[in-house]
Parts: C-alpha cells; sequence; structure tokens
C-alpha cells in the first residue's frame, strides 16, 4: 500500500507539534510581565459631553464625578 504525499505532510506536522509541545512550548516571543510595583495615577479631571475640560478641584462645582478608590488586594 503506498502513502500519498497529503498523509506525509500530515503526519509531519503532527510529530512537529507533538515535539513542540514535549519542549514545553518554548516562545518564539519574548512574554509580557507586570510591573512589580503599581503605577501611581493622578486623576486631574475629565472631558464633559461638549468638550471641555473639568477639574476635580472645590472651584468646579456642579459637574463633580464620584470617584470610589478601591484597594488591590496584596498576594
Amino acid at each position: 500500500m503506498k502513502i500519498d504525499i497529503y498523509t506525509k505532510v500530515v503526519l509531519t506536522i503532527i510529530a512537529a507539534c507533538l515535539v513542540y509541545l514535549c519542549l514545553g512550548k518554548p516562545a518564539f516571543v519574548p512574554t509580557a510581565h507586570a510591573q512589580a510595583e503599581p503605577t501611581k495615577v493622578l486623576i486631574a479631571g475629565w472631558v464633559d459631553f461638549n468638550g471641555r475640560p473639568r477639574s476635580f478641584t472645590a472651584g468646579d462645582t456642579g459637574n463633580s464625578l464620584p470617584v470610589v478608590a478601591v484597594e488591590v488586594p496584596k498576594r
């Protein structure tokens, strides 16, 4: 019985995938990692629907935006 080219190609691809999995999935592109410390962010304001900048200062009344600070749990 003769094995055709299609079967050889499929079996070669399967063999290559098995070798890749056995090597522990080596990465071709370096993986990204999170920073050790969180970055501090200062929220100074926002832009309203009319395109006007608004700030969180005491002088800007009537258009305040409530902000809830959430603490990130330690691991």
